[in-house]
């Protein structure tokens, strides 16, 4: 059988570029992962009203954020869990560092205690 192109590579068929995995192409969406005890809720109104903001400056986006938290294996680290996506490690860690939010957490002390990490996603 004699198919079209086939005496010269690639001649009739579409090229593929070589795989490169999407990390190198560009940064990883990351995540900055939240355990939330509310100690006093009035004054962590204080918290949340210059975090929201800081969140947005530096592109965060949150994806959750809520009290219903259910215990699939372990032991409850705390009753809140707040997720925020971001476009990079690197601007979670610019978010985290940054005076607005550091303003933040000047503000939470006394209205809550946290545990927060950031990690790669995809």
């Amino acid at each position: 059988m004699n198919l079209p192109g086939r005496d010269r590579p690639n001649q009739g068929f579409p090229s593929r570029p070589p795989a490169t995995p999407l990390h190198w192409i560009r940064p990883m969406t990351a995540y900055i992962v939240a355990q939330v005890t509310i100690t006093d809720e009035v004054a962590f109104e204080d918290y949340r009203a210059l975090a929201v903001p800081a969140v947005e400056k530096y592109d965060g986006t949150f994806l959750a954020s809520s009290d219903n938290v259910v215990v699939l294996e372990g032991d409850p680290h705390a009753p809140r869990i707040v997720m925020v996506s971001f476009p990079s490690l690197a601007r979670a860690r610019e978010f985290y560092d940054s005076p607005e939010y550091q303003a933040a957490i000047a503000a939470r002390q006394g209205a809550a205690t946290m545990e927060i990490l950031a990690v790669d996603g995809a």
